[in-house]
C-alpha cells in the first residue's frame, strides 16, 4: 500500500461517510473529523520539522511512521484519559508541508486526541498548539458563512481562595452559545452590553460551506481545533488550510511588529526596530493586583510563563519571565490599567498569541490598544 496524500484524503473522506478507511490509524465510528494546528518554532525546512517531530514522538512514547510523502507522517499513541482507566488509542495524519505550522488530522474521539496532542506538545519545547484570540477566530469565520459562536469566560483561576459571593463583577464565569439565524445580532448585543462586554471571550466560532458533496458545518476553537460535520472532505481541508494560512500570517506579523531588534541605519547608525505590545486592560473590580500578577507568571497552564516579579510600588510590577514553550526570556511591565510585553528578536509570536487568547478567556476580554498599528493587527478598536 502506497501511503501518500491521495491515501490520506481517501481515508479521511471515507470516515466522513462512516467508512473504515485505510486502517492505518485508530478510528472512532461516531467521532467528527478533527484537524489541529501545531506550531514548531524552530523548523523552517522539512528535515527540521521531521527532527522536531521524531524527538517529540520518542519522548511521548508515540509510534511515528513515515509515508511516501516526506512531509506526511502517521502518528499513533495510547493515552490514559481518566485515572485508573485503560489506555485509549489516538492517531493522526500529520502534515508538515508547512515546516513551522503543522496540520494534524484525527478520526478518534476528542478526549484521547486532545490528550495525545498535549502529550506530544509537552514533550518538546519546540512545539505549541495554535492560539487564536477573538479577532483571529472572527476573521476566519467571516471568510466563510458565519453560523454561530460560543463564549467561554472564567476568571476564577485568578482569585483562588476568594469567596465568589464577595466579588462585585457580575460575569466572573460566563458560558453562552448561539447558532443559526440571528447569531450575529446576538453577538453584537452582548458585545455592547456593559454587563457582558468584559466577558466576550470567544471560545469557538461556527461557519458553513457548500460544495457538490453538500453542506459542511465547521467549528473552530481558540486552541486551534477544527471539527467538521458533513460529508465534504474538500470543504474541511479548504477550511483547515485557510485557518493555517491565517494563523501563520498572524504569528509572523506579531514577530515583525513586536520583535525588538537592533538594525543598521545609514543615517542614524544603530537603531532599535520593533516595539513593545501595549494593552489597555482594566483590573477586574475587587481583585488583588499582586495576586493576579504573581498567578499570571507562576508557570501554570495555559499562560506557561514562569517568572520573578519586582515591585516598584504597589501598582507597578516589572516581570522577568521565561516562556515555557521556547525557553526564551519575556519581559512584562504591569499596572492595574495597562500591560506592556517585550518580545526580543527571534522570539516566538505564538507567545503573544497565547498570552492574548488566555488574557481574554480568564482575566478581561475588553482590552484595547494605545496605537493604530497594534489595533489594526489585532483587530480591535484603539481606546
Amino acid at each position: 500500500m502506497v501511503a501518500d496524500r491521495e491515501l490520506m484524503e481517501r481515508d479521511l473522506a471515507e470516515h466522513l461517510v462512516g467508512g473504515e478507511g485505510a486502517g492505518l490509524l485508530p478510528r472512532s465510528g461516531h467521532a467528527q473529523l478533527k484537524t489541529y494546528v501545531v506550531e514548531a518554532h524552530r523548523a523552517r525546512e522539512l528535515d527540521q520539522a521531521r527532527d522536531a517531530l521524531e524527538g517529540a514522538a520518542a519522548r511521548a512514547g508515540a509510534e511515528l511512521r513515515s509515508t511516501d510523502d516526506p512531509s506526511l507522517h502517521l502518528l499513533n499513541v495510547s493515552v490514559v484519559v481518566e485515572s485508573e482507566a485503560a489506555p485509549e488509542p489516538a492517531g493522526f495524519w500529520l502534515d508538515t508541508a508547512n515546516p513551522r505550522f503543522w496540520l494534524l488530522h484525527s478520526k478518534t474521539t476528542a478526549k484521547p486526541a486532545q490528550q495525545a496532542l498535549r502529550l506530544l506538545i509537552g514533550s518538546s519545547p519546540d512545539l505549541d498548539q495554535g492560539w487564536l484570540p477573538r479577532s483571529q477566530l472572527r476573521s476566519v469565520q467571516s471568510a466563510f458563512r458565519p453560523f454561530g459562536f460560543r463564549l467561554g469566560f472564567d476568571e476564577r483561576p485568578f482569585y483562588r481562595g476568594r469567596d465568589v459571593f464577595e466579588l462585585a463583577e457580575p460575569t466572573h464565569k460566563l458560558n453562552v452559545e448561539h447558532a443559526g439565524v440571528g447569531a450575529e445580532d446576538m453577538y453584537e448585543l452582548l458585545e455592547t452590553s456593559e454587563v457582558t462586554k468584559r466577558a466576550m471571550a470567544v471560545s469557538e466560532v461556527a461557519f458553513w460551506d457548500r460544495s457538490a458533496a453538500g453542506t459542511q458545518l465547521l467549528r473552530l476553537t481558540r486552541n486551534g481545533r477544527l471539527r467538521s460535520f458533513g460529508s465534504s472532505l474538500e470543504s474541511h481541508l479548504q477550511a483547515a488550510r485557510s485557518v493555517l494560512r491565517s494563523y501563520e500570517a498572524f504569528v509572523l506579523s506579531l514577530e515583525r511588529t513586536f520583535g525588538l531588534r537592533i538594525a543598521d541605519d545609514a543615517d542614524n547608525g544603530m537603531v532599535i526596530e520593533g516595539r513593545p505590545m501595549a494593552l489597555r486592560v482594566a483590573k477586574p473590580e475587587g481583585f488583588d493586583f499582586k495576586q493576579l500578577v504573581e498567578r499570571l507568571v507562576s508557570g501554570v497552564e495555559p499562560f506557561r510563563l514562569l517568572g520573578t516579579v519586582s515591585w516598584l510600588d504597589e501598582d507597578l510590577a516589572w516581570v522577568d519571565a521565561i516562556d515555557l514553550h521556547t525557553s526564551a526570556p519575556v519581559r512584562l511591565d504591569m499596572t492595574p490599567d495597562w500591560v506592556r510585553v517585550y518580545l526580543g528578536q527571534g522570539l516566538c509570536g505564538n507567545t503573544i498569541a497565547r498570552f492574548l487568547t488566555n488574557l481574554q478567556r480568564s482575566y478581561n476580554a475588553d482590552f484595547g490598544f494605545f496605537d493604530s498599528v497594534t489595533s489594526t493587527l489585532l483587530g480591535e478598536a484603539p481606546r
